[in-house]
C-alpha cells in the first residue's frame, strides 16, 4: 500500500501537478511515518512549490533520518540557497561531499553559492572540480562563467556561458549571462540577439527586457528601447535600473517631460537609492536644468560616494552652472580626489627605460572611438603622428562599434578592447604594456575613467581634449590648453595638474563631412536670423537674459534654437520675452541635418558661462561666425580660443555681457560684411591652426618628447 501510494506521487511528481504529488507524498509518508526518502520528496516539491520555509523542514528533517546521504544534503543546500543563506548553504554543500568526494552536482550547487558570497577564486576551483568529474555538465560552465567574469577574464567567461547555452540550449540564466558579458565587451549586437533569445524562452525575465533596453540605448533606437523598457517596468515596476533605460529612451525620442513624470514617480518608490537621482540629474540636463541636474547628482554621490558615475556627473556639472566660482570647482575636486582616488595610487616604480631619445609609447584612453564629437579631433591628430618616434596604443571602451570605430582603429600600432575591463585590470594592462605616456580623453564626462589614471599605471599621464578643464587627480601629472584658454601664468593653481600650453590650439577639427556652405539667409528673409545650437544644458538665465536683450534691440530678428520637446520651452519664451513666432525650436537631429540647419542662420549667439567648443567648430565651418564673451574660466573662453586662431577674435568676441549684446546688434544690420566673410570663413578655417593635422600632430608631439625627457632627468624646463 506504501510503495503504490509513494509510486502516485511521484507519476504526479514527474507529470508536473504539484499540489497532487505534495497530497500523495503526504498520503505515504502517514503510512510510513519515518521514511527518509519522503521526507525529501515532500521537501522538494514544497519548495517548487513556493513555500521554502516548509521545504526546508522537510529536507532537515531527511537529512536528521539519514544523515550519511549525500543527496540530501545537496537537496538542503539548494533550499537554503534559494532562502539566499548561502553560507548555510555553503556548509551543507561540503558536508555532501565529505560523504561524496566525487559528487558533481554538489561541487557545481557549491560554486554557485560562493560567487553569491564573492569568493570567485574558490568558486573557479570548484567549478573545474564539477568539470572534471562530467565535463558536459552545462551548470558548473555557467558557475565558472560568473566567476571569471566578476575577476575580470572576460573572454573566458563568454566561452564558459557558450558551452553552457550549447550543452543546454534553454538554460536562460546562461543566455542573460552571456548577453550581459557580451554587451560591456562591445559586441552590441551579439548580447542583443542573446537577450531576444532569453526573452523567447522566458518572456517575463527582467533581466533580459532591461538588458535588452540598454543595448538599443546605447544604439540609439529609442522607440524599440522604449518598448523594452516599458516590458521591463511592467515586471518591476519602478525598478530604479529599468528606469534609468527607459528614461534614456524618452530622451532620445525627446520626450522629456515623460522622462521627468517617470522619475517622480521612482523617486517616491526610492527616496534613499542613489541611481535615481542621477537619472532625474540627467533628465534634468536635458531639459536645461542644470541647476536642479547637479543637486541630484550631488545627492546620487552623498547616497553612494563609491558610485563613480554619480561623482563624474557632479563634478563635471559644476562647469555649467553660472553662479559657480572657479575656485569652487577646483575646490570639490580636490575634496573628490582626497577622498576617492588618492587612496588608490600605486606608488610601485615604472619599469620603463629611461632612454630620452627613443620611440615612445603613447596610450590614448576613451569610451568614444565612434561615431562621437571626440573623433572629429582624435582623428587629425593619429593620422598624422610620425610612427618612427611614437608607437600608439589606443585603450579602447566603446560598447557599441561602428564603422568609424574600424577606422580609428587602423592608426593605432596597437588596438586593445579594454569595454568591461575592471581599473584594476587595465591599470595592470597598461604596466604591462609599458605604456610611457597616458591621455585621458575623457577626464569627468560620461564613461571616463578617472579611477583607472588615480592607480599611476604610466609614468607620465595627461589630460586632453574632453574639455578644458581639471580631473582633480594628484596622479595626473598635467593638463593640455592653450595661451587663449588659460593666459600664462594666471590662476594656475585652479588645475590639479601642471598645465602645458599647446602653442596656438586646445583643438585641431576635422568636420568629417563636405557639407557645402550657403548663401548668407539674411538676404533672402529680409530679417536676421540668429541661432544656438549648443547643448540645451549650456542655456543659463544669464544667457537668455542677454539674448533677449539682443532680440528686442534687433525687432525684426529671430532665433533658432536647439531644444528637445518639453514644457522647458515655455520657460525659454517667458525669459526671452518676446512674441512667440520670432524664436523656433529645433530637436536634435542627424550629423547632416544639423549642419543643415546652419543654412538658415546667420549668426550664432554663444552661450555662457559654458560655451559651445565643437558646435562653434561647425558654426564656424558652415560659414557662420560666433558671438561670444571672454569669460575667466578656460570653458568660457572657447570661442575666444578658437576665434583667435582665425584672426576674428576682436571683431566677435567681447569683454563685457553689455559689449556682447551691442556687437550682435552691429554686426546684424551689416548684411554685406557678414555675407563676405560667410563665403570666405571655411577657407579661413582651413588655413589656419584649427585645421592643421600636421602641425597640432608635431605640437603635441614636441610636448610629449620634452616631458619625457624631464622625467628620464634631462633637466628640461617645461614652458
Amino acid at each position: 500500500m506504501s510503495d503504490s501510494a509513494l509510486d502516485l506521487a511521484k507519476q504526479h511528481h514527474h507529470a508536473g501537478r504539484l499540489s497532487e504529488a505534495q497530497a500523495a507524498y503526504r498520503e505515504a509518508l502517514s503510512q510510513n511515518p519515518d521514511n527518509a526518502a519522503i521526507f525529501q520528496l515532500l521537501g522538494i516539491v514544497t519548495c517548487q512549490l513556493g513555500d521554502l520555509d516548509a521545504g526546508v523542514q522537510w529536507l532537515n528533517r531527511a537529512v536528521a533520518a539519514a544523515p550519511l546521504v549525500a543527496d540530501y544534503h545537496c537537496n538542503l543546500g539548494s533550499a537554503l540557497a534559494k532562502q539566499n543563506q548561502f553560507q548555510s548553504a555553503v556548509a551543507t554543500y561540503r558536508r555532501a561531499l565529505e560523504l561524496n568526494p566525487n559528487y558533481p552536482e554538489a561541487y557545481s550547487n557549491l560554486a554557485e553559492a560562493l560567487n553569491e558570497l564573492g569568493q570567485f577564486d574558490e568558486a573557479v576551483a570548484m567549478s573545474r572540480r564539477a568539470l572534471a568529474l562530467r565535463p558536459n555538465y552545462a551548470a558548473p560552465h555557467h558557475s565558472l562563467g560568473r566567476a571569471l567574469r566578476s575577476l575580470g577574464d572576460l573572454d573566458e567567461a563568454i566561452a564558459c556561458f557558450k558551452r553552457a547555452v550549447e550543452l543546454q540550449p534553454k538554460f536562460v540564466e546562461a543566455v542573460i549571462n552571456l548577453a550581459a558579458v557580451q554587451a560591456i565587451t562591445g559586441q552590441a549586437d551579439a548580447a542583443a540577439d542573446n537577450y531576444r533569445r532569453a526573452i523567447e524562452l522566458r518572456d517575463n525575465s527582467f533581466e533580459a527586457w532591461n538588458g535588452l533596453a540598454a543595448i538599443l540605448v546605447r544604439r540609439g533606437r529609442w522607440k524599440e528601447a522604449a518598448d523594452a523598457g516599458r516590458c521591463a517596468l511592467q515586471i518591476r515596476p519602478e525598478d530604479p535600473d529599468a528606469a534609468v533605460n527607459l528614461s534614456f529612451a524618452l530622451q532620445g525620442l525627446q520626450e522629456i517631460d515623460s522622462a521627468l513624470a517617470l522619475w517622480s514617480r521612482v523617486s517616491k518608490a526610492h527616496p534613499e537609492v542613489a541611481a535615481v537621482h542621477n537619472g532625474l540629474g540627467n533628465a534634468l540636463q536635458a531639459a536645461g536644468d542644470m541647476a536642479g541636474a547637479v543637486a541630484s547628482y550631488s545627492r546620487a554621490a552623498e547616497l553612494d560616494p563609491t558610485g563613480d558615475t554619480f561623482q563624474n556627473n557632479y563634478l563635471y556639472g559644476l562647469y555649467f552652472l553660472a553662479d559657480c566660482k572657479p575656485e569652487f570647482i577646483a575646490g570639490e575636486h580636490r575634496r573628490w580626489n582626497d577622498r576617492y582616488a588618492r587612496p588608490l595610487f600605486d606608488s610601485t616604480p615604472h619599469a620603463n627605460e629611461r632612454d630620452p631619445a627613443r620611440r615612445l609609447k603613447i596610450g590614448y584612453v576613451s569610451p568614444d572611438f565612434r561615431n562621437h564629437c571626440q573623433s572629429f579631433f582624435t582623428l587629425p591628430i593619429l593620422r598624422n603622428h610620425r610612427r618612427e618616434s611614437f608607437e600608439i596604443y589606443l585603450y579602447s571602451s566603446v560598447l557599441c562599434p561602428d564603422d568609424l570605430t574600424q577606422t580609428i582603429a587602423k592608426y593605432a600600432d596597437v588596438w586593445r578592447n579594454v569595454a568591461g575591463q575592471s581599473d584594476e585590470h587595465l591599470a595592470r594592462q597598461i604596466r604591462q604594456d609599458r605604456i610611457d605616456i597616458l591621455v585621458d580623453l575623457t577626464m569627468h564626462m560620461a564613461d571616463g575613467r578617472p579611477m583607472l589614471f588615480a592607480r599611476k599605471p604610466a609614468p607620465i599621464q595627461m589630460a586632453w581634449l574632453a574639455y578644458p578643464g581639471t580631473t582633480g587627480l594628484s596622479a595626473m601629472d598635467y593638463r593640455l590648453t592653450d595661451p587663449n584658454l588659460d593666459p600664462p601664468h594666471e590662476h594656475d593653481d585652479r588645475y590639479a595638474e601642471k598645465s602645458i600650453r599647446l602653442p596656438d590650439t586646445f583643438w585641431c577639427y576635422d568636420p568629417l563631412t563636405r557639407q557645402e556652405v550657403s548663401a548668407l539667409p539674411a538676404l533672402n528673409n529680409g530679417y536676421v536670423t540668429f541661432g544656438c545650437l549648443n547643448n540645451f544644458c549650456k542655456v543659463t538665465d544669464h544667457t537668455l537674459s542677454l539674448w533677449s536683450t539682443i532680440l528686442k534691440s534687433a525687432p525684426h530678428s529671430r532665433l533658432i534654437l536647439l531644444s528637445p520637446q518639453g514644457e522647458h520651452r515655455r520657460r525659454v519664451l517667458g525669459k526671452l520675452d518676446v512674441q512667440p513666432q520670432r524664436v523656433e525650436f529645433i530637436p536634435y537631429q542627424s550629423r547632416d541635418k544639423y549642419l543643415q540647419t546652419y543654412h538658415r542662420i546667420d549668426l550664432c549667439l554663444d552661450t555662457f558661462p559654458y560655451n559651445g567648443h565643437t558646435t562653434s567648430l561647425d558654426s564656424f565651418w558652415m560659414g557662420v561666425p560666433v558671438i561670444s564673451v571672454r569669460g575667466e574660466s578656460p570653458v568660457s573662453r572657447a570661442v575666444f580660443s578658437q576665434t583667435t586662431n582665425l584672426g576674428l577674435a576682436d571683431q566677435f568676441v567681447a569683454a563685457t555681457a553689455e559689449e556682447f549684446c551691442r556687437m550682435a546688434v552691429d554686426w546684424s544690420a551689416q548684411l554685406p560684411r557678414l555675407a563676405e566673410l560667410r563665403s570666405s570663413l571655411r577657407q579661413r578655417m582651413e588655413k589656419s591652426p584649427l585645421m592643421d593635422g600636421p602641425r597640432f600632430a608635431l605640437n603635441i608631439e614636441a610636448v610629449y618628447r620634452q616631458v619625457w625627457r624631464q622625467w628620464c632627468g634631462a633637466n628640461r624646463v617645461l614652458p
